[in-house]
């Protein structure tokens, strides 16, 4: 935002929020030495939670040294029960969940950060963050989900983009291990891509990780796929390797892999009206469910068909992306720029315009907060219902906040992406 404005309130507030990423580097930061003999867990139970004091702290192990923690748990007011907690009303604890997909989003960010500003810290700072990665990365090139490695598996979506952070940071500094690397990560993705013809899930690629259940191993994510699809693209744009288009032994007449048999896959994951050619038109008769993205598809469940914000906005990006890259000639390319426009317009609608000042609660809060310019999570076709107004969810429950910051990010990035590539529109 400040490139595209030169506005210094957005400089600042990157700044800000650089700053409280540094605070949470692990084996960098002097903030954790202070829970090496005391640190409070969190312990969730359906939706009640507890805490429970640990008088052996934590001291995370040395193969976690420059990745970024989860963040903090971070409360303000006394915990429920815990009577005199801390000191003053603030109280903060480290949150000691180590995910490549809160690490990859702060790199990319640091990046950005030293490319405007030349302070060196960020640089560094990344650096470190990405020689984590690195030993997050299997011996065939795919990245796992947390730390320890063994614990849920690979993630095909922290593959895709951990691949995206290497070749932004290879961008910045010429280290060859860097390009090598997401060279070697975008391999393994076409190794992995399902480039069966008769499979339900033909064009994608395997979730292959256990975090939020073993039915996700086997399962195909869109937005997996999606991220697949932009990681390839940097990989052709830098070796000029058609593989990464077409796929192994594939050509333009006759894709047999890469990122067009992906966004054929995307194309089969969208909700369509009957006037469209492609998609799924199980809820053509409901204009709300257009345009946006099936979750996932799940050989045991089938299609998972809940539609969110941050799916369909990395559609959007990745066959936008795509289209402009293919050449002319290249017959199909005209859905992804109509797929992409028709999720443009779903996602718009769920943009909250109304203004409001309403009374919200949380664990330790109660405030009044305005929901103007925020996004609903997504839609849930099969109930008629947008996320927020589905009882007992985040957003629909009064005691668990109405809205995450995750569904404004994606759409932001979505619009300062086709700001670059659709600057006269």
């Amino acid at each position: 935002m400040y490139r595209l404005t030169r506005n210094e309130k957005y400089l600042k507030a990157a700044k800000l929020a650089s700053e409280w990423c540094l605070r949470i580097q692990v084996g960098y930061s002097d903030w954790f030495k202070e829970f090496r003999d005391f640190y409070v867990h969190v312990l969730r139970r359906g939706k009640e939670i507890s805490w429970k004091v640990s008088s052996k702290g934590i001291i995370p192990p040395e193969e976690t040294k420059g990745a970024f923690t989860e963040g903090m748990f971070f409360f303000s007011g006394l915990p429920p029960d815990f009577g005199e907690w801390g000191s003053g009303t603030n109280f903060a604890e480290p949150a000691m969940w180590i995910a490549t997909e809160h690490v990859t989003p702060i790199v990319r960010g640091l990046i950005e950060l030293y490319k405007i500003t030349g302070d060196n810290r960020y640089l560094q700072s990344a650096k470190r963050a990405v020689e984590w990665l690195l030993r997050m990365i299997s011996e065939e090139g795919g990245v796992y989900t947390s730390y320890p490695p063994e614990v849920y598996g690979i993630r095909m979506g922290d593959t895709a983009a951990t691949a995206l952070v290497l070749f932004g940071i290879y961008d910045v500094t010429g280290n060859r291990t860097y390009l090598t690397t997401a060279l070697r990560i975008c391999d393994y993705m076409l190794l992995k891509q399902n480039t069966n013809p008769e499979s339900e899930a033909y064009g994608g690629l395997p979730h292959l990780s256990r975090a939020g259940g073993e039915w996700r191993v086997n399962s195909y994510f869109t937005g997996d796929t999606a991220g697949a699809i932009r990681a390839w693209l940097e990989a052709y744009r830098r070796t000029g390797n058609y593989k990464y288009l077409y796929g192994i032994n594939g050509t333009m007449k006759m894709p047999l892999g890469g990122a067009v048999l992906a966004a054929d896959f995307l194309l089969r994951m969208q909700f369509t009206p009957l006037s469209r050619r492609w998609g799924n038109h199980k809820y053509w008769y409901d204009p709300r469910a257009w345009g946006g993205f099936i979750w996932a598809y799940s050989p045991t469940y089938g299609l998972v068909e809940y539609e969110f914000i941050s799916t369909a906005c990395g559609a959007v990006i990745a066959l936008i992306d795509l289209y402009y890259e293919l050449p002319i000639e290249f017959s199909r390319k005209w859905m992804y720029l109509a797929a992409a426009e028709l999720a443009y317009y779903w996602i718009t609608r769920t943009d909250m315009y109304k203004s409001s000042n309403e009374r919200n609660r949380v664990p330790g809060l109660t405030y009044y907060g305005d929901r103007y310019g925020l996004y609903k999570i997504g839609y849930l076709p099969f109930a008629g219902k947008y996320y927020n107004e589905v009882p007992t969810t985040m957003v629909g429950h009064e005691e668990q906040g109405f809205a995450v910051a995750m569904s404004v990010c994606p759409p932001l990035f979505m619009y300062l992406f086709l700001l670059e590539k659709l600057p006269s529109q």
